[in-house]
């Protein structure tokens, strides 16, 4: 089966766009193609290359006036979609379009001409892939009617909290939504409270904020931490074995004084000709095995992540602060 034989017979049925029976028979398939030929329809709709329309039927989003794209959403409610094909240009939605989509969605739009202006713009049709299962706002009360109001300047639409899914929040609390009904052309997205983050104004929470936002995990596993808290605290003479022990010269580290974890030191010598320095470096791979869970979730963190006045450790902070910082002693 080739690719560009799919291709072709789209760009030939472009005014009646075949069935997945109808690629298959026509492409006179074996059993095991016709089977290979339907994932990979799917996985080119997923992917945007591909739409496929009501009744089943696949076509080149070109072909049908379609345009498959991440939609970017405006504080004013309109937005632009990006399309797939990147030698395509950006497509402009109203607000009035833009629903049932959120931001950061990709999505299908109908590309139309404005009664008003006569400029191409597009309205969104359908949803492929949604962009938020989550999200972080600050939960309200009006007239009784509870809603979450996103942080995120690109959603722009209150989540609405029926009676009983606000949990224990309360009124001007941060707290994290989970989206149990997604936006529709005639009404907005509805949620549950899943928990509290907090006051607005505590720099803890505005930690929090921060990390769900862009994705950086904030809190360690179970597993993780359990692991870590079987790591010895303290340095044993066994762990001297191959080693040169030179904890009596005066090591210094190049941190600032706020720092909370030290990955590097020196200590320098006057010789008779000249002088010795030594760059002590933090032996974290003596604590944390390859293939550890430590080890793993380390690898998904990649780095720590710096805040003013606190940090998003790589490793469980037993490690990155204790045992495995160039600490005194």
């Amino acid at each position: 089966m080739d690719f560009n034989d799919i291709l072709d017979l789209l760009q030939k049925r472009a005014n009646r766009p075949p069935s997945l029976k109808e690629i298959q028979e026509t492409l006179e398939l074996s059993a095991g193609a016709r089977k290979a030929v339907g994932k990979s329809l799917k996985a080119m709709v997923k992917d945007g290359s591909l739409v496929q329309l009501k009744g089943g039927r696949f076509a080149l989003p070109g072909k049908v006036n379609l345009v498959v794209g991440t939609l970017s959403a405006h504080r004013d409610g309109y937005g632009f979609v990006a399309p797939v094909d990147e030698k395509a240009q950006d497509v402009f939605v109203p607000a009035r379009h833009v629903r049932p989509a959120m931001h950061g969605d990709m999505v299908v739009v109908r590309l139309e001409r404005s009664l008003r202006t006569g400029r191409p713009e597009g309205r969104v049709i359908r949803v492929e892939r949604r962009a938020h299962q989550t999200l972080v706002g600050r939960y309200q009360v009006n007239h009784g009617v509870g809603y979450v109001a996103p942080t995120d300047p690109h959603l722009p639409d209150d989540i609405l909290i029926p009676p009983g899914a606000a949990g224990e929040a309360k009124p001007g609390q941060m707290v994290l939504v989970d989206i149990v009904h997604y936006p529709e052309p005639s009404r907005g997205a509805v949620g549950r409270i899943s928990e509290v983050l907090g006051d607005a104004t505590d720099p803890e929470v505005e930690i929090k904020i921060a990390a769900i936002q862009f994705h950086l995990p904030y809190e360690f596993s179970a597993e993780a931490l359990i692991a870590a808290g079987e790591v010895p605290a303290e340095v044993y003479d066994e762990d001297l074995a191959d080693r040169e022990d030179l904890r009596h010269l005066n090591f210094v580290t190049i941190d600032g004084e706020t720092a909370k974890d030290f990955d590097d030191a020196v200590a320098i010598a006057r010789l008779k000709e000249g002088y010795r320095l030594w760059v002590a470096i933090a032996d974290v791979a003596h604590y944390v095995a390859a293939n550890s869970v430590i080890d793993k979730e380390a690898l998904t963190r990649g780095t720590s992540v710096y805040f003013p006045g606190a940090c998003l450790p790589m490793l469980p902070e037993a490690l990155s602060n204790g045992i495995c910082s160039l600490n005194p002693q």
